[in-house]
């Protein structure tokens, strides 16, 4: 059976986020993350494929759906920021402002839990600091963010050995990713 056409598979992910998931289920994080990240993957996708064809206005429209994902109900702070795919759009595009708008709100909740005594609350600053990096290409504060992932949750090995981990690609394109800094973006 051939692939859906990715306009078909973003109308469905479209209708499940708005209509038929949030009443199949009442673990919002869970369904956003599953839909929501999928979903600004291809708004992602499609903004950068509308930008080569010279129609700068439907790729902002595509920008602007991947903001407006986040349902009201769901904290910003509870998952993957959708912004992130557009502050990547933006950095590529040059327009390091625009990009850094978007990065904002994700780098703001990781400084928070981290300028307090709590120690409890810090792997979330940690990941946000890592969803802040990737859309950069910041690839030094992406395996350090990877590296402090691990250690707070004691399974990881030291530091230097983090830098010498493989993860296939969840694109199914076999790229097997050897640098944290570029995982979320598959280049292949």
């Amino acid at each position: 059976m051939p692939n859906p056409p990715i306009n078909r598979v973003m109308e469905y992910l479209e209708t499940a986020l708005n209509e038929n998931l949030p009443q199949i289920t009442s673990n919002l994080v869970v369904l956003f993350f599953v839909v929501g990240y999928n979903l600004g993957r291809i708004y992602y996708n499609k903004a950068q494929e509308d930008k080569l064809a010279g129609d700068r206005e439907l790729a902002m429209s595509y920008l602007r759906k991947i903001v407006d994902i986040v349902p009201e109900q769901l904290p910003e702070w509870q998952l993957l920021p959708p912004r992130m795919f557009a502050a990547r759009y933006y950095h590529q595009e040059g327009d390091d402002e625009a990009a850094g708008r978007e990065a904002c709100p994700s780098r703001q909740l990781a400084l928070e839990p981290l300028s307090d005594d709590d120690e409890g609350n810090e792997l979330s600053a940690f990941w946000h600091i890592l969803f802040s990096t990737i859309p950069f290409g910041d690839e030094k504060n992406a395996t350090a963010a990877l590296a402090m992932i691990g250690k707070t949750f004691n399974a990881w090995p030291p530091f230097e050995e983090a830098l010498l981990f493989e993860l296939e690609c969840d694109d199914n394109c076999g790229h097997v990713w050897k640098d944290p800094g570029d995982m979320g973006w598959c280049k292949y």
